[in-house]
């Protein structure tokens, strides 16, 4: 997503749902590139998590004021790219609080709603945009070579334990119901693994 955000020149980019296992990612990628993100979570337990991970930019979307200053951070840092897994009302909260000739890259429906909230006049005269990003298509433009480097960046990264993925637990098959409704209470402490043929597979 940072790799398509600086090819189509956008010199900063809003990511939501940054508290997951992916925006942790992002934040380490960002550092590493020194490309500027503004990380919008829903709580202040998320936010100080991302902090002490080394976000810079956070906003609790909860918090009064949100949209507020979520423009006045677009607009001092030129953010023109959101990447957006919530969809519903976030799309065009983040999109309005853009500045013109923005683009909104939708690449997940958290909210399990429809994009909405979007200020057509920023669509018809400000040139903003909503797109949606897939991975598979990304990896398809990238070719091999791109690929492999993209790879080798992650490898590093992970080797270096600056990235990873965390799990809060290990499911047998009697325990899925029960282990996927604590995943959806608390999705910020990590994935939880189906493993069929006993936790220790």
């Amino acid at each position: 997503m940072l790799d398509t955000a600086r090819r189509a020149g956008h010199q900063a980019a809003v990511h939501t749902a940054a508290a997951g296992q992916l925006g942790r990612m992002m934040i380490a990628m960002a550092a590493d590139l020194d490309y500027p993100l503004i990380n919008v979570v829903r709580r202040d337990e998320q936010a100080q998590l991302i902090q002490a991970l080394g976000a810079k930019h956070v906003l609790n979307s909860a918090s009064e004021g949100f949209e507020r200053e979520l423009k006045a951070l677009c607009y001092r840092l030129n953010a023109t790219a959101a990447f957006e897994p919530v969809a519903g009302e976030m799309t065009g909260t983040v999109l309005n609080a853009m500045p013109s000739r923005s683009t909104a890259y939708v690449y997940g429906a958290l909210s399990q709603d429809a994009c909405g909230n979007i200020d057509p006049i920023g669509l018809v005269f400000h040139e903003k945009i909503v797109t949606g990003f897939f991975l598979g298509n990304w990896l398809d433009r990238r070719g091999v070579i791109g690929i492999l480097r993209a790879a080798g960046r992650v490898q590093r990264m992970i080797i270096e334990g600056r990235i990873g993925t965390l799990v809060q637990r290990r499911l047998n098959l009697d325990e899925v119901v029960d282990g996927l409704l604590q995943y959806v209470d608390n999705m910020t402490g990590g994935k939880v693994l189906i493993t069929p043929h006993g936790v220790d597979s």
